[in-house]
């Protein structure tokens, strides 16, 4: 099984520690971009019956934001619904660890908490900005562990199996929520700031769809030229933004044109070749 480095935290610290904090990174992202579409989706609907907006009323509605964490967190249960029946387990997004009801409570905990915690970040300067800060950290972190998989998953005796390719994929879409934050981040920012905007879109109320759209089709090298970076360091982070996401996307998409096996397939033929090796 693939080697991850994601260790948070001396052996000393208590078991369900490790876990709450390795749920805190892996959900992060994609808790609050989730948590921030709803958000959205919610405003462009109840806008057409309540005219002149409610951005402040929505915000400053706790009840709306504990609703919004509950959106997120059953999303999340359908999520390992879907891997219980795909693998007859729940397993973590970067598949080191299978998870028992307690973890799972938990790991819905989490996403309650970023979902809730999403409309904070939104309408906040300073929210922005360490969104911005984690969003890089994050995605660091998540290219040093797509790095390692891919190591592992080249080699010439490994064999591909399905948690091998929902690792890679779970990676890939953080990835993708990572760009689509921080592009959000950087256009909100500029505004705080009064200086040019850095893409070529309005703070509107579909903020949040169409930079997860344009960051989606920078990702695939589409480029539809609709919206378009206009500053230099828009510009810089698209560029990076398009590397990074190609490269990903072809070794996936080799990877998985190698040949997928099942689970117990792939762990006999591992177990027979470190058993010839020795």
């Amino acid at each position: 099984m693939i080697r991850l480095w994601l260790e948070v935290g001396p052996q000393k610290v208590p078991p369900v520690v490790r876990v709450l904090i390795r749920f805190l990174l892996t959900h992060a992202v994609l808790g609050v971009l989730l948590g921030m579409m709803l958000l959205q989706m919610l405003y462009l609907a109840v806008s057409t019956v309540r005219p002149g907006g409610l951005v402040g009323w929505y915000v400053d509605s706790t009840l709306l934001l504990l609703c919004n964490g509950a959106c997120v967190a059953y999303v999340d249960y359908l999520v390992q619904r879907a891997k219980h029946r795909a693998f007859g387990e729940v397993r973590t997004f970067i598949g080191d660890g299978v998870l028992g009801r307690r973890d799972r409570l938990l790991s819905l905990g989490v996403s309650f908490f970023w979902g809730a915690i999403s409309g904070v970040l939104l309408f906040s300067e300073h929210g922005m900005l360490g969104l911005a800060i984690g969003a890089v950290i994050i995605g660091i972190l998540h290219v040093g562990l797509f790095s390692r998989a891919m190591a592992e998953m080249l080699r010439a005796e490994h064999m591909v199996t399905w948690l091998d390719l929902q690792i890679l994929l779970y990676i890939y879409v953080t990835m993708l929520a990572c760009f689509t934050l921080f592009n959000v981040s950087l256009q909100i920012l500029h505004d705080f700031i009064n200086v040019a905007p850095a893409f070529s879109m309005p703070l509107s109320s579909k903020l949040i769809v169409d930079t997860f759209y344009f960051t989606v089709v920078m990702a695939t090298t589409v480029g539809f030229g609709d919206i378009s970076p206009q500053t230099w360091d828009a510009k810089l982070v698209v560029v990076l933004q398009c590397l990074t996401s190609y490269v990903m996307f072809g070794l996936i998409v080799g990877i998985a044109l190698r040949g997928v096996r099942s689970g117990s397939v792939a762990d006999r033929v591992d177990k027979k070749v470190d058993n010839e090796a020795s």
